[in-house]
This record gives structure tokens, sequence and C-alpha cells, in this order.
């Protein structure tokens, strides 16, 4: 059995080296996120809003607080996607270039609030998609698409992985929400056969086998403003499996805003689902761990 999970750990901090920091000195929500990973135990784990440093030293640093709490992971997977990156345009409409929205991915400074992927298993061949265009001629990844293979003991099978753009913060054109619909569209896509040229310069279509697509996708089936037709396929593309267990359930707290389901964990049809569940805890993130035990 292998437990997969994703786990948006609202890690994004206001400035680079914040995280670092911020692990160094154990503060109370590194240790309570680190608590929430140990007690679950996952095998495959996709860390969501993680800041991205270019050394990979916070992640690093944060491996090492899993290894005191047991939880060891030997192999990971942090390219460089699009979390604030600069874009070269006045997307914000405020006449200048620098502002928060700026970005290919929003974030205050390049890296912040990425994606990272832990295995206690090797992981092979990866392909990543953050060079894929939108509509408005910009990458179209909120932070990036993943396509890793993890080498289980009982056989490959591959993480498909993403964290989609929120579909708020914009205007009447709803900018973001078309933009966050593009994104999850990609996963039908690509599930479907399309062959996308990726950041190597690859132009494949998906190599098929035993899969789990997993993430913050920023939308819920039912609430909140995301477009709901692209996330509804996706849950019931003859590939995937939304599991029984998981859905309906809230997986993000926004106080005010309500609970929604948000994050992911779709395994494919190939993949026997033996169990499942969320766990949050709110010293630690306003998002829960999502986790899925499948047999090969």
């Amino acid at each position: 059995m292998l437990r997969v999970a994703t786990y948006n750990v609202s890690l994004g901090r206001n400035g680079p080296g914040m995280l670092w920091k911020a692990i160094l000195d154990r503060d109370v929500q590194i240790m309570a996120v680190a608590g929430v990973i140990a007690e679950v135990r996952p095998d495959v784990l996709l860390l969501t809003d993680f800041d991205r440093d270019y050394d990979g030293v916070a992640l690093a640093a944060f491996r090492q607080v899993l290894a005191a709490e047991g939880m060891d992971y030997p192999y990971s997977f942090a390219p460089a996607g699009n979390a604030g990156v600069p874009a070269g345009r006045d997307l914000d409409g405020d006449g200048s270039d620098t502002g928060w929205r700026d970005t290919l991915g929003f974030g205050k400074f390049r890296g912040n609030g990425a994606m990272a992927l832990l295995s206690r298993y090797p992981l092979g061949e990866a392909r990543t998609f953050a060079k894929v265009a939108g509509e408005n001629g910009l990458p179209l990844a909120y932070r990036a698409f993943w396509d890793v293979v993890v080498q289980a003991p009982d056989g490959d099978f591959r993480i498909l992985a993403s964290h989609a753009t929120p579909p708020v913060f914009d205007g009447p054109e709803d900018e973001n929400g078309r933009r966050n619909a593009a994104e999850i569209r990609f996963w039908l896509r690509y599930l479907d056969g399309e062959a996308f040229t990726d950041d190597a310069g690859l132009q494949a279509p998906f190599a098929g086998g035993d899969f789990v697509l997993l993430g913050d996708l920023n939308n819920d089936p039912v609430q909140g403003e995301g477009l709901k037709p692209p996330l509804l396929a996706l849950l019931s593309h003859p590939r995937v499996q939304d599991v029984e267990g998981l859905r309906g359930i809230p997986t993000a707290d926004w106080g005010d805003i309500g609970r929604m389901r948000v994050d992911y964990v779709l395994p494919s049809r190939s993949l026997d689902v033996v169990d499942a569940g969320v766990v949050m805890e709110s010293d630690a993130s306003n998002h829960a761990l999502v986790r899925v035990d499948i047999r090969q």
C-alpha cells in the first residue's frame, strides 16, 4: 500500500529567506505542519505554497525537521516554476509592472509560494510545463504542471501535480477565473492525449499508466467564484477516480468566505483505493492535508 498526499502548507512568506529562518527557528507553524505530516506519514507528498529559494536551503532544512519527526524523505523534486517570476507587463493596471499580480504566478518574489514534491521512493523521469502558453500569450501555469515518475516497490506510477490560480482578485473580465479554468482544462487535454511541448522542448502526449493527479486546484465543485464545468469534467473523467470518501469534504477554511473543497488527490482508475481522508490543523495551515491510500 502507498499513501499519497497533497498539503497546502501556507508557508509562503513576505520576503526571501524568511521561510528558511522560520524553519531554523522551529517556529510554531513550522512544527505544527511537521506534526501533521508526521501523523499522516505519506509515502509521497506534494507541498504547495512553500517558498522556493535558488539553492533549495529552505526545503533541505524542512526535510531535516521532518526527519527529526520520524519522516525521512530522501528524494525531492522542486524545479523553478512561475511563482513570483516577473511577467514584464502591467497586469495590475496600476501603471507599474512591479505589483503582486505583475508576475506569471502571483508572488512577492521569485519562488514565493512554490511547490515541492517529497518521496520515500526514487523519482524517475519528469516533465514540467511551466512554459505552456495561455490565451494572453503568457505562460498558463500559476506555478507549474508536473508529470513525475515515482519508482515505487510495486511498480512505477506518475504524479501529476499543479497549484492553480485563485479565481478571485480580478474584475468583471474574470481574468483569474478563466485562467483557473484553463489550468484545470490543461489536465483534461493532457489525459485525453494532446501532445504538449514540455520545458525541455519535448513534444509528446501523456505516457499513460498508473497515476495520481493532485494539488490545490483552487476551485470547489459547488461553491465559490471558480468556473465549474472544467472541474466537474475532471472529477468525472473516465481515467480518474474522485474518491467517495473525499467528495464534499472541505479542505480549506477561509473564515468569513467559508469552507471549501479545493485540494484534490485523484488516483487513476487503474489503481485500487484502500482508504482516504483529510487532516486539518488550524495552527499549521488553513488547508487540510488530503491523502489517499492506494494499491497497485
